[in-house]
C-alpha cells in the first residue's frame, strides 16, 4: 500500500449508516413491499430500490473512499473535517428520497435534491484533490478518477429528476435517462470503484501481485468507452455499451483471476473467499443483464439487476467490511504495540465460521431472489429476503464483535476502541 495506513475517524459511522439502511430496505422486502410484490414503476419499489442503491451501497462507498483513497495515493484527506456533515446529509437525503417515492410529497425530493448534492459536493471536495495529485504516478488513480467522475454525474442527473418529480424543473426523463442515470451509478461509481479498490485488496490480503499497468490503463479505457456510448444511448442504442460493459468486465476478471494465481497466500481467509465469490458474480450478471437486452425482457433485466446489486456490489462489500473493521482496529489498537509488547494476529479479532455463515446465507438469499422473480414464484421472495437479512445480521454482529474486540481474552493492555471514533 503506497500511504499510511490508519483508521479514518468516522470509518466504522460510515459502516454502521450504510447497514442501517440495507436493513431497512431489507426489512420492508421481507414484509412484502416493492418488486416482485409490487409493479417495479411503483413508489414502494423505486423507495427501496434507492434505499439499497443510495442508502446502502453509496453511503458504504463514499466511507471506504474517505478510508482507502488517501491510502491509495498516498495523499492525505482534504478537508476531513466535512466527513459527519457529508454523512448526515447523504443518509438524510437517501431517506428523503424514498419518502418521496413512497408517499409521492413534493417536498420530499426537493429536499432530498438538496441534501444529496450537498453531500457530494462535500465528498467531492475531500476525495478529488487526492486522486488529482496521483492521477500521474498511481495507475489506480484513473479508475478512481473515473468513478468519482461517475459519482458527480449520477448525482446530478438524480437530483434533477427529483426536482422534476417536485415540479421545480421541467423535465420528463425517459428511458434512455432512466438508463444512463443507472449506469453511471450501478456501473460507473459503483462497479469501476468496486474494481479498483478489490483488486488492491486481492493484492494486499491476498499477498498477489499488484496488477498490471497495461491492465488498469485498459480497463481504465474501456470504461471511458463505455461512459461515452452511454451517453449516445438514444443514437446509437443499448449495444455499443453493452459490448464495452461486458469486455471491462472480463478484463476485470482476467486481471483478478491472473492476480489470484500468483497469490503468495495460498489459504485465503473467509473474507478474501467471499469477494472471489462476489466477483465471480459479476459474470453471471453481465450475461443476464445481455439476455435481456436480447429478449426485451423487464424480469430479465431485474435478476441481472439483483445479482449486480445484492451479488456483486453487496456481497463484495459484506465480505470485506468485517476484515477492514478488523485490519484498521487491529492497527489502531496492536500497532503502537508491536516490538514491546505480544500482540494477536489479525485473523484472531474474527470468527471465521460466523462470516462464512453470513455470507453463505446472503449468497443463498441473493440466488433464491434472482429465481423468484419468474413468472409464478414470487412467494419465494420474501423467504429469500428472510435468509438475507439473517446473513446481513450476522455480518453486522460480528463486525461489532470484532470492532469490541469480543474474541480476544481480556487484556488491560487492550483496551476496546470508541465504536463510532467520534474523539481525535
Amino acid at each position: 500500500m503506497p500511504g499510511e495506513i490508519r483508521m479514518a475517524r468516522w470509518t466504522p459511522a460510515w459502516f454502521a449508516a450504510g447497514l442501517g439502511m440495507l436493513f431497512l430496505a431489507l426489512a420492508l422486502m421481507a414484509t412484502g413491499h416493492g418488486a416482485p410484490f409490487a409493479a417495479w414503476e411503483s413508489g414502494e419499489s423505486r423507495a427501496i430500490l434507492h434505499l439499497l442503491a443510495v442508502g446502502w451501497i453509496g453511503t458504504l462507498m463514499i466511507g471506504a473512499s474517505l478510508q482507502f483513497v488517501p491510502v491509495l495515493t498516498a495523499v492525505p484527506l482534504a478537508l476531513d473535517w466535512l466527513s459527519p456533515l457529508a454523512l448526515g446529509s447523504w443518509n438524510g437525503g437517501a431517506l428523503s428520497l424514498a419518502l418521496g417515492f413512497w408517499k409521492a410529497q413534493p417536498g420530499a425530493f426537493t429536499l432530498a435534491a438538496v441534501l444529496l448534492a450537498i453531500a457530494a459536493a462535500m465528498a467531492l471536495a475531500m476525495l478529488a484533490p487526492c486522486v488529482a495529485h496521483a492521477l500521474a504516478r498511481v495507475p489506480l488513480a484513473r479508475l478512481l478518477a473515473l468513478s468519482l467522475a461517475g459519482m458527480a454525474a449520477a448525482v446530478a442527473l438524480g437530483v434533477a429528476f427529483a426536482l422534476a418529480r417536485a415540479g421545480v424543473v421541467p423535465l420528463a426523463p425517459g428511458p434512455a435517462l432512466r438508463l444512463l442515470h443507472g449506469f453511471l451509478g450501478l456501473g460507473l461509481w459503483f462497479t469501476l470503484g468496486a474494481m479498483a479498490v478489490s483488486l488492491q485488496f486481492l493484492a494486499m490480503f491476498g499477498l498477489a501481485p499488484q496488477p498490471s499497468r497495461r491492465s488498469l490503463a485498459a480497463l481504465a479505457a474501456l470504461a471511458a468507452i463505455t461512459t461515452l456510448a452511454a451517453l449516445a444511448l438514444p443514437a446509437v442504442g443499448p449495444w455499443p455499451m453493452l459490448g464495452a460493459a461486458v469486455a471491462a468486465a472480463a478484463l476485470y476478471l482476467g486481471t483478478g483471476a491472473h492476480m489470484n494465481r500468483q497469490r503468495k497466500l495460498k489459504k485465503p481467509d473467509v473474507s478474501l473467499r467471499g469477494g472471489l465469490w462476489a466477483a465471480a458474480t459479476l459474470g453471471p450478471a453481465a450475461m443476464v443483464l445481455v439476455a435481456a437486452a436480447l429478449a426485451g425482457s423487464q424480469t430479465l433485466a431485474l435478476a441481472g439487476g439483483v445479482i449486480l446489486l445484492l451479488g456483486w456490489l453487496s456481497g463484495l462489500t459484506l465480505a470485506f467490511i468485517p476484515k477492514i473493521i478488523g485490519f484498521l482496529t487491529w492497527m489502531e489498537v496492536f500497532g503502537p504495540r508491536m516490538g514491546r509488547d505480544p500482540v494477536p494476529p489479525t485473523a484472531a479479532l474474527t470468527d471465521a465460521r460466523r462470516i462464512a455463515l453470513g455470507l453463505s446465507l446472503w449468497a443463498m438469499g441473493t440466488a433464491i431472489l434472482a429465481i423468484s422473480l419468474a413468472p409464478g414464484v414470487s412467494l419465494l421472495a420474501q423467504g429469500a429476503t428472510i435468509l438475507l437479512l439473517a446473513g446481513a445480521g450476522v455480518i453486522a454482529r460480528e463486525t461489532l464483535a470484532v470492532r469490541r474486540l469480543a474474541h480476544l481474552p481480556p487484556d488491560p493492555l487492550s483496551i476496546p476502541p470508541c465504536i463510532l471514533q467520534i474523539t481525535p
